[in-house]
């Protein structure tokens, strides 16, 4: 880390260990280390490991919890967000700081600002991205997140609610529980809006890695005919390494797009809509990749384009 970054983030840590935030505190610090911590600076996995070293996760969460200005609790709960983005370490610290969880979801739940809430939920969905270990925590907010998407109108905080359930869908051993807390049917009135301020092809592929594959909700996805084609263009995309929608800044990862695309080839009508749409030429590129986990998922629904129909579901 060069001796500029590492000294402003031990300064905004000391202040903030001080509980000094309503004089030492303001906007351009912690936006400061949102941008230390922001994936374009080249060293921003040292800067979280720092971070996460000092105890800013702590201080920043005491700040949020305490502050009376608003849009600083707002950019704390940010800040959060960002050191733990593609951070495995500091991830799992956040999912088993019981203190940071209660908070972020009384915010969630409580709070008449609605950017506060988008920012509490955005700063545990990043955590849950990454810390697989405490899904079992993270679980806790989907009674919340479902209401919100049922209720809410507010498109900001209705997306960030999306991502939140796709983060989750990846994980097979929650499905079921999702999928009894209410998370389907949200999925499907926001594909069915097709309203790209709640980011409809996130709740796609949120859905296709939920219920893809089980005979029970065969309806969904036959009367879903945008739906193969949404994941197959955010795939080709990702496979070139570009935003899906175009001019957004939203990157999907490969693999768990494969993942999601695999689930739908259980399905007779998505499967024969992909193939038509040159799935089979994407499949074949991302098996020419050296991901792992995306040439499993490939060789699964390589396997399964050759294959006439199925009795079971896709484990």
């Amino acid at each position: 880390m060069s001796n500029q970054h590492s000294k402003a983030i031990k300064a905004l840590s000391a202040a903030l260990h001080k509980r000094q935030y309503q004089w030492n505190i303001t906007e351009s610090k912690i936006n400061n280390i949102f941008d230390l911590c922001h994936n374009s600076n080249p060293q921003y996995k040292e800067n979280q490991d720092i971070a996460l070293q000092m105890g800013m996760i702590d201080d920043l969460a005491y700040f949020a919890g305490t502050a009376t200005n608003v849009r600083c609790q707002i950019l704390a709960f940010r800040a959060i967000g960002q050191i733990c983005f593609e951070n495995k370490l500091t991830s799992n610290y956040v999912g088993r700081n019981t203190a940071l969880i209660n908070l972020a979801l009384l915010t969630l739940n409580n709070s008449e600002d609605n950017d506060l809430r988008e920012e509490s939920l955005y700063s545990i969905k990043n955590a849950a991205a990454n810390s697989w270990e405490t899904h079992s925590t993270f679980i806790l907010f989907i009674p919340s997140v479902v209401k919100i998407l049922q209720s809410s109108s507010y498109n900001a905080l209705r997306a960030q609610c999306i991502f939140f359930i796709g983060v989750l869908a990846y994980n097979s051993s929650l499905r079921e529980q999702l999928i009894e807390m209410g998370a389907v049917e949200p999925l499907v009135e926001v594909i069915k809006s097709s309203n790209e301020q709640l980011y409809p092809t996130s709740a796609a592929l949120a859905l296709a890695c939920l219920v893809g594959g089980d005979k029970k909700y065969d309806y969904i996805f036959d009367n879903a005919k945008q739906l193969p084609n949404q994941l197959l263009q955010a795939f080709e995309a990702t496979l070139q390494k570009r935003p899906y929608p175009p001019g957004s800044e939203l990157y999907f990862t490969d693999w768990k797009l494969m993942m999601g695309l695999s689930h739908l080839c259980r399905n007779q009508t998505c499967r024969e809509a992909m193939i038509q749409k040159g799935f089979l030429s994407m499949i074949e590129i991302a098996l020419s990749r050296p991901d792992q986990k995306l040439r499993k998922y490939g060789l699964d629904a390589l396997w399964l384009c050759s294959q006439p129909s199925f009795d079971d579901k896709l484990e």
